[in-house]
C-alpha cells in the first residue's frame, strides 16, 4: 500500500512539472525594449559652383570698334581678326596646325605677310616679314625677328632685325609662376619697361592657341588676355602708355564687358561675345 501510495506521488508531481513546463513555453516573452533612434542631423546641399565651361570669344565690340573673330572648323585656332575699320588680319596654319603665315590687309588690299619658321619642337624661333605691293603681287623684304624661349616655353626674347640683318630693337619677357606675363623691358635700344597686373579669372583668350605670337603682330590690350585678365599696365618711363582695366565677368567667369581707362582720364567699353 505504501508503495502504491510513493507511485502516485511520484506520477502527481511529473503530471505538475510538465504543466509548468508547457505553460512556461507558451507565456510570450518579455518585449525588448526599443532602441532610442540616434538623430540624423540634415547636411546643407552644396552650393552649386558657377559654370566654368571652356568659351571662345567671336567679338569684341567698343563705342567706334567691332572686332570680329574667326577659327577654324573645330578647333581653337584664330584664322581671321576683322575689324569695323577696315584693317583684316589672316591666320593660317599648316598640317599640323602649327603657325604658318600672317598676312594683314587694308579694305581688302595685302599690305604686309609673315612666313613662321619651327624648330623641330614645333616652336616659332623666326618670322620673316615682308611689306606688300601692286595689289599683293611684289613683296619686299622687311626684315626678321627671332624668338627664343625660357625653360616653360614661354616667350622670353625677341630679337627685331632689318632688311639688312641689322639688330634694330630688342624685348625681354618675364613672368610669375603662374606663367603670367609681369613685364616686357625693351632693352635696345635701351627704353622703358611695361609691368602687367591681373585679375583671377578666365582669361578672355584662355582657349586659344599661340595668342603669344599673334599679340606680336597686334599689340591691342585684350591679346594679352590668355591666362588671365590686364587690371593694369604700368609705364614708369611713359606715363601715357599706363592703361587701366574694369571688368564685368559672365556666369562662367570669364569677362562680359571692359572698360579700359588711359592716364588721360579717356575710356572706352568692350563687350565681348562668346560661343
Amino acid at each position: 500500500m505504501l508503495k502504491s501510495n510513493v507511485h502516485h506521488a511520484l506520477g502527481l508531481i511529473l503530471i505538475l512539472l510538465f504543466l509548468l513546463s508547457c505553460k512556461k513555453k507558451l507565456s510570450p516573452s518579455a518585449p525588448e525594449d526599443p532602441e532610442t533612434p540616434i538623430p540624423v542631423t540634415p547636411v546643407a546641399p552644396k552650393p552649386t559652383d558657377p559654370v566654368s565651361r571652356p568659351m571662345i570669344p567671336l567679338s569684341l565690340t567698343a563705342e567706334n570698334l567691332k572686332i570680329d573673330l574667326t577659327y577654324a572648323a573645330n578647333q581653337n585656332l584664330l584664322t581671321e581678326i576683322r575689324q569695323s575699320n577696315g584693317v583684316r588680319e589672316m591666320i593660317t596654319y599648316n598640317a599640323q596646325n602649327q603657325l604658318k603665315e600672317y598676312k594683314r590687309y587694308l579694305k581688302d588690299e595685302l599690305l604686309y605677310h609673315v612666313y613662321y619658321v619651327l624648330n623641330t619642337d614645333g616652336l616659332v624661333t623666326k618670322a620673316i616679314q615682308y611689306t606688300v605691293s601692286a595689289g599683293g603681287k611684289l613683296l619686299s623684304p622687311l626684315g626678321t625677328y627671332e624668338i627664343s624661349y625660357n625653360s616653360r616655353k614661354e616667350i622670353e626674347r625677341v630679337d627685331w632685325y632689318d632688311f639688312k640683318n641689322m639688330l634694330s630693337k630688342s624685348k625681354q619677357y618675364n613672368y610669375n609662376e603662374k606663367l603670367l606675363l609681369t613685364s616686357c623691358e625693351t632693352v635696345i635700344p635701351k627704353g622703358g619697361t611695361q609691368t602687367y597686373e591681373y585679375d583671377n579669372n578666365f582669361g578672355i583668350f584662355s582657349q586659344i592657341s599661340y595668342l603669344n605670337l599673334i599679340s606680336l603682330e597686334n599689340e591691342a590690350f585684350y591679346f594679352k588676355n590668355i591666362r588671365a585678365n590686364l587690371e593694369h599696365i604700368s609705364s614708369k618711363t611713359s606715363a601715357s602708355d599706363s592703361l587701366s582695366f574694369v571688368l564685368q565677368y559672365n556666369p562662367a567667369n570669364y569677362p562680359s564687358t571692359i572698360k579700359q581707362t588711359d592716364a588721360s582720364g579717356k575710356s572706352s567699353t568692350y563687350k565681348i561675345i562668346y560661343r
